[in-house]
């Protein structure tokens, strides 16, 4: 799963609102959902079948993929696993704070 998606404000940098940094995670969650959504199609699965891999109920899963339930890592790992799909996010510092990166794999929290 490749997404790609850029908060352009903070509260921090004076750029945003926490409304804004609520409505840009509401959006990521969207696109990461969507994604997955699209891959379970194309591999054939049910939200039973998804379930029974991911190891919880059909409920969750249905909630989950309307985004009804929070889409923690935890959860995107357990999805992304179940769909033979992996994922990547980066945390890079905003312009004139330094070059400090953070990136993180799904293969790196096995």
């Amino acid at each position: 799963m490749i997404c790609e998606w850029r908060n352009q404000g903070s509260p921090a940098a004076g750029g945003g609102a926490v409304t804004d940094t609520e409505e840009t995670a509401q959006s990521l969650s969207e696109t990461l959902l969507a994604q997955c959504e699209g891959r379970r199609r194309r591999l054939g699965l049910s939200y039973a079948q998804l379930a029974r891999r991911m190891g919880v109920s059909r409920a969750y899963v249905s909630k989950l993929m309307r985004g009804g339930a929070g889409l923690s890592i935890r959860s995107l790992s357990r999805l992304a696993a179940a769909l033979d799909a992996g994922w990547s996010m980066s945390l890079q510092a905003g312009p004139g704070r330094g070059r400090a990166a953070v990136v993180i794999r799904s293969t790196d929290r096995r």
